[in-house]
């Protein structure tokens, strides 16, 4: 056939978007109360699971009571797509994302065993079993910015890139490990930076922060069926860490 005629660039144009740069933002919060009430988070570790009775029995502490919140998340995402020939272009976006996980709440029986050690003159022992878990972050900062060669057209879009992301954590300082965080060794990490480090840090004194910085390539496919949308994307490398701090 006589393809003479044919002006490849026109096709191109002609499935492109509009031909401009356009923009695209979306945001999210995820809120984990919704369809639960507060007594959906309270649990009792020791009448769910009895054999810690018999670690009770070794001298070990068990946790009797247990309130543990849903977490919050928010993310922001903006996309900006710039032509270069058609619907072939560049295309920059920036994402933010934070997750807020309140640590677990609990009660266990080290502070009935400091009471009973104390010969029951002590009632401010009891106060030793309140504690707050440190098995997970409290707090997760992301934020990222990417650059990818896109195909972009009307129903769908397609690329490859470059995505660099800084990512901090804050957990609760656990002096010693156990996995439980004590009313008093809060009080300790706070005062101890009040009086003799920063007084202005003295409220980041009770978490252990870290953070990374890391680069990694990506793939990504999106089709928009109207009343849905299919969204795929690829790891091309993994996480490359450039920075990381502890």
């Amino acid at each position: 056939p006589d393809t003479s005629g044919f002006d490849f660039g026109s096709a191109l144009s002609g499935l492109n978007t509009g031909g401009d740069a356009h923009s695209e933002t979306t945001k999210s919060f995820s809120n984990g109360f919704a369809g639960h009430s507060f007594g959906d988070f309270i649990s009792f570790p020791v009448f769910q699971d009895p054999s810690q009775i018999f670690g009770l029995l070794m001298g070990k502490d068990i946790t009797l009571i247990e309130i543990d919140l849903p977490e919050f998340s928010f993310e922001f995402d903006y996309s900006q797509f710039f032509p270069i020939y058609g619907p072939f272009g560049i295309a920059l976006g920036v994402h933010a994302g934070l997750v807020l996980d309140p640590p677990a709440f609990g009660y266990d029986t080290l502070g009935l065993r400091d009471f009973f050690d104390s010969g029951f003159r002590d009632p401010l022992a009891l106060f030793d079993g309140l504690f707050l878990s440190a098995e997970k972050s409290v707090l997760d900062l992301t934020a990222s910015i990417s650059a990818s060669g896109e195909l972009n057209v009307v129903f769908a879009k397609a690329g490859v890139g470059l995505r660099v992301t800084f990512e901090t954590l804050f957990n609760l300082h656990d002096p010693n490990e156990d996995g439980k965080v004590r009313l008093y060794e809060l009080a300790t990490n706070f005062l101890n930076e009040a009086k003799y480090g920063s007084p202005l840090l003295a409220p980041l004194a009770i978490f252990d922060v870290s953070g990374e910085l890391f680069l990694e390539l990506f793939a990504y496919l999106k089709i928009n069926l109207l009343v849905t949308t299919l969204d795929f994307e690829f790891n091309i490398t993994p996480p490359i860490t450039l920075l990381e701090f502890d």
